[in-house]
């Protein structure tokens, strides 16, 4: 061999040496870190690094996901100056007090379309309409659903022939229903396409105890009923109550145990128990929550290894002490972050003109709605009105008033009421 070519082969050594023990130093690093063996440190290093170079790769899917996200945000904008625009106006005698909970800027979240064509079958096939109106309440409904999941087959670890990305909830309960038996994340996913079907909104949820290996999977049902997200666990066929009130992931992450330790927190079971699943403590499971921020599965397939269905579209919490994860999913310490409200109206107020003793209010509603048909207001006890229109005029006598809103969403049930307090002063 050439004098060239031994140097060559020396560099490449020495190279590889190098590379070898930069790989060993930073994999001791990140299990100093995070608390883990140099190996699964390692594997989740190199996941971790090679998230932006996907996203790169696939950018085009981001970009797509983030137009479908934002057909969810429905009316004005909400830059966090709403409040404020009902104090500009004292100078022609109006007085208001906006009750108003804050919104979230933007939500990531694509949602599946209740027109989709396996939504329409479904929704078809299993009488979900039928079955969601013969209930009293919204709760009610959403009780019975999760059991119509919770009783079609027995837990098991059958796969379904469209995996577990792209299937259809339909071919989930058909072949349930004829004895297959399905694990933890087909029942999640069914519910979430289930939920959709009637006009809920709905979300899956990843649970684990040490936020690396996923030990279980539950459906989010969001309620216009009690104004916020709550577990429908369609394996175990329960959901979690405090106060009287269902609890989120994020809530069981932050609060569970403490709330169990106190003898307050209830498991409430909307479906008989699966024979081959007993009853087991799941709370600590729940040390970490991802949210999956998709339910479109189906309608949106994406390439393997796609950030938009990976990574970067997973938010993910903690409890403590636990902290960061070696990951590229977003952490999430908030809990008002991670359970976005839906359907909650704000109302902008973007003009007063004075017609004789009246004020004519200019309003212009926002909210994140993905299941939204339309806008629906009342002045004090008048009959609620709805409409379309990206903002309406209200017409107010002297005296207190209240004005209150809405969404109607494709489910039998309104949204959460907000509403503003009212003083029109007399025309001086």
């Amino acid at each position: 061999m050439s004098a060239t070519g031994q140097r060559l082969r020396r560099w490449l050594r020495r190279a590889i040496t190098a590379a070898l023990g930069g790989a060993l130093g930073a994999a001791i690093v990140l299990a100093a870190c995070f608390d883990l063996d140099p190996l699964t440190a390692s594997a989740h290093g190199l996941r971790w690094a090679a998230t932006p170079v996907a996203a790169a790769w696939y950018a085009t899917d981001a970009e797509r996901a983030q137009h479908l996200a934002a057909r969810d945000h429905r009316g004005g904008s909400d830059d966090g100056s709403v409040c404020a625009d009902w104090q500009r106006f004292e100078h022609v005698g109006l007085t208001a007090t906006p009750q108003f909970a804050p919104l979230t800027r933007f939500v990531p979240m694509v949602s599946e379309r209740i027109d989709a064509p396996h939504v329409v079958e479904l929704r078809s096939t299993f009488a979900l309409v039928d079955l969601v109106a013969a209930q009293p309440d919204e709760y009610a409904a959403m009780s019975a659903l999760a059991a119509l999941v919770g009783t079609a087959w027995d837990h098991g670890r059958d796969a379904i022939t469209d995996g577990p990305t792209g299937f259809a909830a339909a071919t989930a309960l058909t072949t349930g229903r004829g004895g297959r038996r399905y694990h933890c994340a087909i029942a999640a996913r069914t519910l979430a396409q289930c939920a959709t079907a009637v006009g809920f909104d709905a979300r899956v949820v990843t649970i684990s105890a040490d936020g690396y290996q996923p030990q279980h999977t539950v459906c989010e049902l969001w309620s216009n009923q009690f104004g916020k997200w709550f577990v429908a666990d369609a394996d175990f066929n329960v959901v979690y109550v405090h106060a009287g009130v269902p609890r989120s992931a994020i809530e069981l992450c932050q609060h569970g145990v403490i709330w169990a330790q106190q003898g307050q927190l209830e498991l409430r079971a909307f479906a008989p128990r699966k024979p081959s699943l007993p009853r087991r403590d799941m709370l600590p499971s729940y040390a970490t929550v991802h949210l999956d921020l998709r339910t479109d599965w189906r309608s949106r397939p994406l390439p393997r290894g796609s950030p938009a269905g990976g990574d970067l579209a997973t938010w993910y919490a903690t409890r403590p002490p636990l902290g960061r994860l070696l990951t590229a999913r977003r952490y999430v310490t908030e809990a008002a972050t991670f359970d976005w409200p839906v359907n909650r109206v704000r109302l902008r107020l973007r003009d007063v003109e004075r017609d004789g003793h009246r004020l004519i209010l200019r309003v212009e509603p926002a909210a994140y709605s993905p299941q939204w048909v339309a806008w629906q207001w009342q002045l004090d006890e008048q009959p609620w009105v709805e409409t379309t229109d990206a903002a309406w005029s209200v017409a107010m006598p002297a005296g207190r008033h209240r004005l209150a809103t809405r969404v109607r969403t494709r489910g039998r049930w309104p949204g959460p009421t907000t509403q503003v307090e009212l003083d029109v002063a007399e025309r001086r």
